[in-house]
């Protein structure tokens, strides 16, 4: 699952074509393909923000992470715009072999039982 969340996000910060510069004044921002990685390992294990800060300090050589970060800097990743490009680019990504497998080449139903 972490090579999973890794490659993934690393593929849709690929797509999306972000650009690392820093810009303006002030303190750099935090890379938000890593902010994205932290959230999508925080809901897998289904933990707290303090718990996931933990995880991320522990699998941040799998998951491709140079720099843990605090819970409070993973609780401002939900409103960053960036993060949520990125966690809906995943999610498209994740739903590209669905559309092109299965609704083209074959006619399926839901099974109801």
């Amino acid at each position: 699952m972490l090579l999973f969340v890794r490659n993934s996000v690393d593929g849709a910060v690929e797509r999306l074509g972000f650009d690392n510069g820093s810009e303006g004044r002030g303190r750099p921002s935090y890379p938000p393909e890593d902010l994205a990685k932290g959230v999508l390992l925080q809901q897998y294990f289904e933990v707290s923000n303090r718990v996931a800060a933990g995880f991320v300090d522990l699998f941040k050589e799998k998951l491709g992470i140079e720099d843990a970060y605090s819970y409070k800097r993973l609780e401002r990743a939900y409103d960053d715009p960036h993060v949520a490009m990125i966690l809906r680019k995943v999610f498209k990504m994740s739903q590209e072999p669905v559309e092109e497998g299965w609704s083209r080449k074959r006619h399926w139903t839901p099974i109801a039982t």
